[in-house]
């Protein structure tokens, strides 16, 4: 049985692990549009990719910290990074400048990569905090918090979703996208 200091660790991890992805998740939207860098279809999958690993966590925080939540979320970074190491084997050829501006001293599916390694790293070392007996914290500013980082990740799923159709509309996405089909 967790003590009441414990939950509170267990529950502020989770909160700084969706705010993390959350993070993640608006840099890329920032870097869409500061960069008019329009996400490919395998970018697209990586983005849906990081908001599922988001969706483990913010189980976590509706309803309690649970191990099986933090392995959704650990299978979602796996597979995530498989997209993002397809990618990177696409544009490994010696003439290949890789697709997208350089961002920090990589592709962005290079970071993801990275990214996603870094999560199944942390997920494993905080399924060793857990226990599957587990209730929410009793402090409400606590509780606020989960509250406001949960409802920005929704807002950044929505975001997502409107802007995947904004390039792609109804149909297929294109390999190579240079503008979208609907603006606003």
């Amino acid at each position: 049985m967790l003590s009441y200091k414990q939950r509170e660790i267990a529950y502020i991890l989770n909160i700084v692990s969706l705010a993390g992805i959350t993070a993640i998740s608006l840099a890329a939207i920032a870097i869409q549009f500061l960069l008019n860098e329009l996400p490919c279809p395998l970018c697209l999958l990586q983005r849906a990719g990081i908001l599922a690993i988001g969706i483990g966590y913010l189980m976590n925080l509706m309803l309690g910290c649970k191990s099986r939540y933090i392995a959704l979320s650990t299978f979602a970074a796996i597979f995530t990074m498989f997209f993002a190491i397809r990618q990177v084997l696409l544009h490994i050829t010696p003439n290949s400048t890789g697709y997208g501006d350089i961002i920090l001293g990589a592709h962005m599916y290079s970071w993801v990569v990275i990214v996603c390694s870094t999560i199944v790293l942390w997920n494993c070392l905080i399924n060793l905090y857990l226990e599957d007996n587990y209730r929410k914290p009793r402090n409400n500013a606590l509780l606020s918090i989960g509250r406001i980082t949960m409802a920005i990740f929704i807002l950044t799923i929505s975001i997502n979703i409107g802007l995947t159709f904004m390039e792609c509309g109804f149909g297929q996405c294109s390999d190579n996208p240079v503008s979208y089909q609907y603006s606003l």
